[in-house]
């Protein structure tokens, strides 16, 4: 079943127990997902929800326990408790970096859930994760990788889910589309804190792949209450952005922003540590285009500090630098902008595994905004 564009919403109970339901795509003009809408349909094996949709109501997909599919749009903002609750035959779901809320036991009992992948900050959204995820094997693997065999000490302390500003910090990242595409850079400085209004002082550049402008912003926050919110005004419109101590989301117009404290610029032992993951190697990517693959390859020395080269389709050389970002989990990334004649961006991630050693395991989607000759149809990510 295909929901019609005219659909803007769609209601509690809408189609509740409809057993016979087997797939369902929910376009772009629905903004949400009400409670229960297809809870107890039992038949129901795909799922595709669209970048319009912002929010998941509480039970919307309870009990469909033949889903093993479901595509979560891009623009989704929150899951609502017990969304996915014993969805029992499904195996794998990526979170969108829009995601900002996942409610308790959104994916409860899903008992065949091994793969879960958040394509932003994990520690930026508010959720509890051993709740949300509960009965899940994806959880008890993920636990026993980070803290031994106890997967309720994921984040440290428990702190890390919610995370406390406390200023005095870089952060660096990028800003995507709806659609997950890298559209541009973000560098955010938070000063030392007054010591009597506990206020600090924001300043943020922001690099637009589009046409290469530099935008800067500024602004206040307070620190030590916890999660810090602030709306940063400059050229092109207000930037909000929502600060922990060790991650910046936020929006800027239609796009969202992910951004990491750079642990390479701090002195705190923890941020060194997290700094270590990176390693000093060379990786190639591979893109395929109309005229073969061209290697690019990503050379990451001292401090993150990274060199991408290679050479377009059209035989355009390209050299550009980046700052490698460093995520939870032993994750970390790369963000590419190549501005030029030919603009594109991209996101290399890379993952240290139980083994110790590092690989690149993923190459966003490229963001051709104006392409080099031979149109580029894919990356593939190879190890070497």
């Amino acid at each position: 079943m295909t929901i019609p564009e005219s659909v803007t919403n769609i209601g509690d109970n809408a189609f509740g127990n409809c057993i016979r339901l087997t797939s369902v795509t929910i376009p772009g003009s629905v903004t949400s997902i009400g409670s229960s809408a297809f809870s107890y349909c039992y038949h129901l094996k795909s799922v595709t929800i669209g970048n319009g949709v912002t929010s998941i109501g509480e039970y919307a997909f309870r009990d469909c326990s033949e889903l093993t599919s479901v595509t979560i749009g891009n623009g989704v903002a929150s899951i609502g408790k017990s969304a996915f609750e014993c969805c029992s035959m499904l195996t794998s779901v990526t979170i969108p970096s829009s995601v900002r809320f996942i409610g308790e036991y959104a994916f409860n009992v899903c008992e065949a859930l091994e793969t879960v992948i958040f394509k932003g900050n994990m520690n930026a959204i508010n959720m509890d994760l051993t709740s949300a995820f509960r009965h899940t094997p994806w959880l008890d693997a993920w636990g026993k990788s980070n803290n031994g065999s106890d997967a309720t000490e994921i984040f440290e302390s428990g702190e890390a889910q919610t995370g406390t500003f406390a200023g005095n910090a870089q952060y660096t990242g990028w800003l995507n589309d709806a659609d997950g595409n890298l559209v541009g850079t973000v560098t955010v400085k938070a000063a030392k804190p007054n010591a009597k209004t506990k206020a600090s002082k924001l300043t943020a550049t922001v690099v637009m792949l589009a046409d290469g402008k530099k935008l800067t912003f500024s602004g206040t926050a307070t620190a030590g209450v916890g999660v810090a919110t602030a709306s940063l005004t400059g050229k092109g419109g207000p930037l909000a952005l929502t600060l922990s101590d060790d991650s910046v989301t936020g929006t800027f117009g239609a796009y969202t922003v992910e951004a990491a404290k750079n642990v390479f610029t701090s002195k705190d032992s923890g941020d060194k540590a997290s700094a270590a993951i990176v390693a000093k190697k060379t990786w190639t990517a591979t893109l395929a285009s109309a005229k073969g693959y061209t290697p690019f390859t990503i050379a990451v020395a001292a401090k993150g500090k990274a060199k991408v080269t290679g050479v377009l389709p059209d035989g355009t050389k390209v050299s550009v630098s980046a700052q490698a970002v460093v995520g939870d989990g032993g994750r970390w990334a790369v963000p590419v902008m190549y501005a030029k004649k030919s603009r594109f961006g991209f996101v290399a991630w890379f993952e240290k595994g139980a083994d110790g050693q590092t690989a690149l395991t993923d190459v966003s989607d490229l963001t051709p905004l104006r392409g080099p000759k031979g149109a580029v149809t894919e990356w593939a990510a190879d190890l070497d």
